[in-house]
């Protein structure tokens, strides 16, 4: 892990994420997407609905069993692609196993591993989000790049340097 700074306009970080940690920012990217609390009341007020909608209209109580039964396999399948999910994911991408090389620029973000290489221009960044762990950039609609706060651990201020400069870009482009 290094962290280093030859020009002001340019930041190059190096980490390798482990399946672990990888595991953790992808959860953190779940509970802020997709299995939030309000996604969940959400499905859980939308199947009651339903499912009292079907006992109000109709003797046929089998329908509200019906609806509880979905509401039940719905939330397994939360559950499922909070805890399973991102272990596949990281058994399926061979690329997330590599040292990534990170050079954030004026032009954008360029990524480098071993076997891949891919340069997005900050116009492309539509949020980030940050824990006590990561940061993770979503440049598209796919998994968020993730940059683990570990690789800045050379520099007590890397983190308050890096968030300066990210917010530099987002303002200024």
């Amino acid at each position: 892990m290094t962290t280093s700074q030859p020009d002001p306009s340019r930041l190059e970080i190096s980490f390798q994420l482990g399946k672990q940690e990888f595991c953790r920012a992808h959860r953190f990217h779940l509970r802020r997407t997709l299995l939030n609390v309000k996604n969940v009341i959400a499905l859980t007020m939308a199947v009651g609905i339903a499912s009292l909608q079907a006992q109000v209209l109709g003797p046929m109580g089998w329908v509200g069993r019906l609806f509880n039964y979905v509401w039940v396999v719905l939330l397994g399948l939360m559950v499922f692609a909070f805890y399973r999910l991102p272990v596949q994911l990281y058994r399926r991408k061979p690329e997330l196993l590599e040292r990534h090389e990170v050079i954030l620029s004026r032009e954008g973000v360029h990524i480098k591993t071993e076997n891949s290489e891919q340069r997005l221009t900050w116009e492309l960044l539509s949020r980030t989000a940050e824990n006590r762990e990561f940061f993770l950039f979503y440049f598209d609609a796919t998994l968020p790049t993730v940059i683990p706060k570990r690789a800045f651990q050379e520099s007590a201020s890397g983190i308050e340097e890096f968030r300066r400069y990210i917010g530099e870009r987002l303002f200024s482009s």
